[in-house]
């Protein structure tokens, strides 16, 4: 044990110990020098980073070397990173080539290490390995600071992020969010880049973070076809299976590429709710049982064309087509406080289908307008039509715990449809500006959103009445303009910008004769300050957001959800604005802190409204007057003994939010603890596994504290066919443990509940990548992402 000990302190300096000297020049255009050239030192074996440093004025650097075998890669704002290996004692002289070049297919060769950490950023480089997981889910959750909670939310560093595809946000949330990345295969993923404090160029608003696909980047012509199988079955159902197909072609000038995704399954979830109605002495006991068979369909298909070496066109259409057909069977016990003799039943059979489609063209054009000065502009249409039908038939019956009926039966009929038209115009410049670069832009958009609410009721055979039908129409106008440059001066580097967007909405109730007008216009900054600090980084970051709500909260429908539920919409909705700072510190080791504070003014949440007499609780979308967030987060991520990758995050916040409520004023306040720990074992050059934890403490969320919890994971997989094809078997929530519970207590309105899904499942899964060469899928930023992302 004492010469293991010894071993492990001893193994550092020995790292450490000096070999010899690697000097260099870096030079770019016209092979005049680069300042502020990244130099990074990695380790051969395990891609682990060992030293960075930064080009001088005259494109010179220097470094010592380690006593194992390495290689640097050097990158500089706007030039393609290049790899090579070193010798001691050697000097490199590197001309870079300009990343416009990338226009006409410029890949990097060699492999990169999987984890980098830049000022404002950490990029994962999947590099199409089959091996770092399943699907784009199964790799975001062993990312650090990553965590997706009950399956259908993704947070990083605690903060809502939006999901972008290429440079281009998705327009599914939710579930159906979840479903396009489960179908998402490693083989076409290049790197994910997860960005806590998105710079001016991408729309204000949102949670603050953003988390980047990018597609695999190819060279040469020929094809690329991507194939995915999975079945997975959960506590009672199969409940995730999917087939993929992915290609991408090039001939001469044009690129084709695209992916059709199939899944289905169906859901299994139970809730026991208790509310208690202290005025009045009732308690209210829900049991209910949901079985939700659901499918989807998810396509892609675009095509860029390149006119010349400087121009390209490109077209890009997506589509979704999604349902879920919900049973809830719902068994409501009606009893005094403190007691357990039943006064009444209420049971409820509810079938509340649901289904959302759309189609979204993009047509973008590209010119490449200097080389010398990688002056570059773009422009993006997009025209988008969706559609969403939801149908609620909700059959009640009171009768005594005898079985004696006390009234007719009660029958609800209600259907909605949402007819939406989003339409986006932006254009985007960039050139070399200083040391750095500049970014300019504009926008403007169009949402045209029509919908028809039918609600009827009747009691027995009597004729049917209606409660609530209504039409309403909302109309919203964004104009946007940002400005953002970053600098690089020796080891500082600086990224300034500033966004200003007027809003336009008009919100107009047909049949209730309301019309809501608003027009606003808001500045955005954002600034992120940058120092290296040898092989540390250290940065400190300042971003103003804006959260509009989703078109769907702001419809003023009542939803039965049974006898004493209903949801409700709110048409008076306001924007919520937040204040975001974080302060990073990144480590050579791989250990990384972020202080973050955020404070949010008019923030969106549910607000859960008691009526005493009829029993009934209105779910309503509200602005809470503040929420205060204070938060540490800290992730580490290494490899050992070359056969072990494991990272973990761990997080600690004291999050606050103040709301009035019958004519006071609220405070819900919470300490809380995360830890997401992930473990990836190399078996053998074939066989791999991974062992994955998450636990959290009571943690809260708006108005409802959620109670601790923890779920445990684990899998095995093996390459195939010299590394073409993997074939893996996975469990999730292995002790189901990962039951929700949580309690709210404010006013009149109290009430605990517990949720269990199918957080427990079994999957496998098969990804076979054939082809006969590697072909580039360009990038692009669509223009309606943003208005997409909230038509849910």
């Amino acid at each position: 044990m004492k010469q293991l000990l010894l071993a492990l302190w001893l193994f550092p300096s020995m790292l450490w110990a000096q070999q010899g000297i690697l000097t260099g020049r870096i030079t770019g255009k016209d092979n005049l020098p680069l300042q502020g050239a990244s130099i990074n030192l990695y380790a051969t074996i395990g891609d682990k980073s060992l030293q960075h440093t930064l080009t001088d004025e005259k494109g010179k650097f220097k470094l010592q070397l380690p006593a194992v075998e390495s290689y640097i890669v050097v990158s500089h704002v706007g030039y393609v990173a290049y790899r090579s290996k070193i010798s001691a004692d050697a000097e490199l002289n590197i001309q870079l080539q300009e990343e416009t070049q990338l226009l006409q297919t410029v890949a990097i060769q060699g492999n990169r290490p999987f984890v980098e950490q830049q000022f404002d950023r950490t990029v994962v480089n999947v590099d199409g390995n089959l091996k770092a997981g399943s699907n784009a889910i199964d790799i975001l959750k062993k990312l650090p600071g990553v965590v997706l909670l009950n399956e259908t939310e993704l947070k990083l560093e605690g903060k809502s992020v939006e999901i972008m595809l290429d440079g281009r946000l998705t327009r599914l949330g939710g579930q159906e969010l979840i479903q396009l990345l489960s179908t998402t295969s490693p083989a076409n993923i290049s790197k994910i880049e997860l960005i806590p404090m998105p710079s001016a160029k991408y729309d204000a608003q949102g949670g603050g973070a953003i988390i980047n696909i990018k597609t695999l980047k190819r060279e040469k012509p020929g094809y690329d076809l991507v194939l995915g199988l999975t079945a997975s079955h959960g506590w009672k159902y199969w409940n995730g299976n999917s087939a993929l197909f992915g290609f991408n072609v090039r001939q001469k000038n044009d690129f084709f590429y695209g992916s059709y995704s199939y899944s289905f399954g169906k859901q299994s979830q139970q809730i026991d709710r208790n509310t208690y109605l202290n005025e009045i002495g009732t308690a209210l006991r829900d049991k209910e049982v949901y079985r939700t068979p659901w499918f989807g369909h998810n396509l892609r298909l675009g095509w860029d064309h390149f006119l010349n070496k400087n121009d390209v066109i490109g077209i890009l259409i997506t589509a979704n087509n999604g349902e879920y057909n919900p049973e809830l069977t719902t068994e409501t016990r009606i009893q005094r406080l403190n007691s357990n003799i039943v006064d009444s039943l209420r049971l409820n059979n509810a079938d509340n289908n649901r289904l959302n489609k759309g189609i979204n063209f993009n047509l973008n054009y590209k010119k490449l307008l200097d080389s010398t000065k990688r002056q570059e502009l773009s422009m993006d249409l997009d025209l988008g039509l969706f559609k969403l039908n939801t149908d609620n038939h909700l059959d009640l019956l009171l009768q005594l715990p005898n079985g004696q009926a006390l009234t007719p039966n009660q029958l609800f009929l209600q259907d909605g449809q949402t007819l939406s038209g989003i339409y986006s115009y932006k254009v985007d410049y960039s050139r070399q500006l200083y040391k750095g670069n500049l970014e300019l832009g504009l926008k403007a958009s169009y949402v045209n959103l029509d919908n028809e609410f039918n609600s009827l009721y009747r009691t027995g055979a009597g004729p049917f009445a209606d409660l609530g039908s209504n039409d309403f129409r909302y109309r919203e106008t964004l104009l946007a303009a940002y400005a953002s440059t970053r600098q690089t001066w020796g080891k500082f580097t600086a990224r300034v910008g500033l966004r200003a967007e007027q809003t336009f909405t008009n919100g107009h109730s047909l049949t209730l004769d309301s019309l809501v007008q608003r027009s606003y216009i808001n500045l955005f900054p954002n600034v992120i300050l940058a120092y290296k600090l040898g092989q540390q980084n250290l940065s400190l970051s300042y971003a103003r957001r804006i959260g509009r709500p989703s078109y769907s909260y702001l419809n003023p429908f009542a939803i039965y959800r049974n006898a004493y539920s209903v949801s409700r919409g709110n048409p008076y909705l306001n924007p919520s604005f937040s204040d975001q700072f974080r302060l990073g510190l990144n480590l050579k080791n791989g250990l990384s802190f972020a202080l973050s504070y955020s404070y949010v003014n008019n923030v969106i949440k549910d607000l859960q409204l008691v009526d005493n007499q009829t029993k009934i609780t209105t779910n309503l979308k509200a602005n809470l007057h503040t929420n205060n967030n204070a938060a540490l987060y800290v992730t580490y991520a290494s490899q050992f003994f070359k056969v072990w990758d494991f990272n973990v995050s761990m997080g600690s916040s004291l999050n606050s939010y103040q709301f009035a409520y019958q004519n006071q004023t609220v405070e819900v306040k919470q300490w809380a603890g995360t830890a997401n720990m992930n473990s990836h074992f190399k078996l053998s050059n074939q066989w791999y596994a991974d062992l994955d934890f998450y636990g959290s403490t009571r943690v809260t969320y708006g108005n409802q504290v959620n109670l601790p919890f923890y779920t445990v994971g684990a899998g095995i997989g093996k390459s195939l066919w010299k590394d073409k094809a993997t074939l893996a078997l996975s469990a999730n929530d292995i002790f189901f443990s990962s039951i929700q519970k949580g309690v709210a207590n404010y006013g009149n309105y109290q009430s605990d509940y517990s949720s269990r899904y199918d957080s427990r499942s079994f999957r496998l899964s098969f990804n076979y990548r054939f082809g006969n060469s590697k072909v580039e899928v360009r990038k692009r930023n669509s223009g309606s992402a943003e208005e997409q992302g909230r038509n849910q």
